[in-house]
């Protein structure tokens, strides 16, 4: 590389981009890249309908592994690679997390359809992962880094559990399952075991990222971090799996 040859090396090419407006349309394209893998609102369309679609075991490895490759991108390239004009679009990513949190936690409140509601709360840990990355400190980025795998986790977690509900009541309906959770106990408690992951309850492994992330962030985007604030709580407003039947 050295000597005028082609190089893909990491290291190697974060040096060579030294100028602040090459960074900033550079973080611009690996932020729409990384946006529509987490994925972030706007660019949510393919993954809500995926996770609400898709077979369980594909819905869960998308849900777990495949859409944390967004968030990868962001920590390898976009943080260390083109810092400069990271910061430049900090405000634009605080933006896009506060509304990937806010946007699915309120439409996953009006849904019906159990699978729906699934897939709309698993995409709250991509906002708040993207939130940790705009804060752009050493505790944001830790707790963006751990939300990554254990926001992952939870988010599979909600999706293959309401995907097997579905499958278990021959109905996607909330209003149909009535009294379903005590038929099904083993799957209710893994629907809440996922939501309460997704909200970051204190035990849990997500509540360290959830809990850092918002208050290591306040600082650079108060508003941001504020709108982060009431957006986990409709996720933990439970589906009347078990209320019985009307």
């Amino acid at each position: 590389a050295t000597t005028g040859g082609i190089s893909f090396d990491f290291d190697y090419l974060g040096h060579a981009i030294s100028g602040l407006r090459i960074q900033v349309v550079i973080s611009i394209l690996f932020i729409v890249a990384a946006a529509t893998r987490l994925p972030l609102v706007p660019l949510h369309g393919w993954a809500r309908d995926v996770f609400a679609e898709a077979t369980p075991g594909v819905a869960i490895l998308i849900a777990g592994i495949a859409a944390r490759l967004g968030g990868y991108l962001l920590i390898r390239l976009l943080i260390i690679d083109q810092h400069d004009g990271a910061r430049v679009l900090a405000p634009f990513l605080a933006a896009l997390a506060a509304a990937t949190v806010l946007y699915p936690a309120l439409v996953a409140l009006r849904t019906r359809d159990i699978r729906r509601f699934g897939a709309y709360v698993a995409l709250v840990p991509g906002g708040v992962f993207a939130l940790g990355i705009a804060g752009m400190t050493s505790l944001a980025l830790l707790g963006a880094t751990l939300q990554l795998i254990v926001g992952g986790l939870a988010a599979a977690l909600v999706v293959g559990a309401t995907a097997t509900i579905a499958e278990r009541a021959q109905t996607r309906d909330v209003e149909l399952m009535g009294a379903l959770a005590p038929r099904t106990p083993k799957r209710g408690w893994m629907l809440v075991l996922g939501r309460l992951g997704v909200i970051g309850v204190p035990g849990l492994p997500t509540f360290a990222p959830e809990a850092l992330t918002p208050f290591a962030s306040f600082g650079r985007h108060p508003g941001g971090a504020l709108l982060f604030l009431p957006g986990p709580a409709p996720p933990a407003h439970p589906p009347r799996l078990a209320l019985p039947a009307p």
